[in-house]
């Protein structure tokens, strides 16, 4: 999305660009494509019935046909598709930003949005990926992976709510001056 900029802000649509967050979509695309061509690989190889859901302990206990495992790409590639929405209205609202003149720690706020729904997004598919992975090779999800899962995710929001407050500390400050 292009930014209608006024002459005197030359550097403003450079801005828009954040290499973090286009790593961490091409990270995700890249996995939802190898999920998609593992499974087209092992198609024909999956027996009929394949472990569908894991309890908390990380035990097998629902099976189901091997077409159920088009559910879990399906599910990573809706939620990449929800961060990339995201990511285009908070580009949006970055753009109406440097229409009202905004000061760099407004932008280091909507950068630090941005780049938190950008390791949620690979955060997510990777997930999924796993779940995928142990599907596919009918092997038992231990119950460190959803401890493991929940506490990362938990990391993850607290890191950048934290930084994200710690710049609204700044622009409040650059307000007062």
């Amino acid at each position: 999305m292009e930014c209608i900029r006024r002459q005197d802000e030359p550097a403003a649509t450079d801005k828009m660009k954040n290499r973090y967050k286009q790593v961490c979509a091409v990270l995700s695309a890249g996995l939802l494509i190898v999920m998609g061509t593992l499974f087209v690989m092992q198609f024909k190889e999956l027996p009929e019935r394949i472990p569908m859901h894991y309890n908390a302990a990380g035990e097998i206990d629902r099976y189901g046909s091997k077409w159920g495992l088009l559910l879990l790409p399906a599910i990573g590639t809706g939620m990449f598709v929800m961060f990339f929405l995201f990511s285009y209205f908070l580009k949006r609202w970055k753009c109406e930003l440097i229409a009202r003149k905004c000061g760099e720690n407004e932008w280091k706020a909507a950068v630090l949005v941005e780049n938190m729904l950008g390791t949620m997004e690979l955060f997510v598919v990777a997930l999924v990926f796993v779940i995928f992975y142990y599907q596919l090779s009918g092997k038992t999800l231990g119950a460190w992976f959803i401890w493991t899962a929940v506490l990362s995710l938990f990391a993850v929001i607290v890191g950048f709510t934290f930084f994200i407050f710690a710049t609204k500390g700044d622009i409040e400050n650059e307000n007062e001056n």
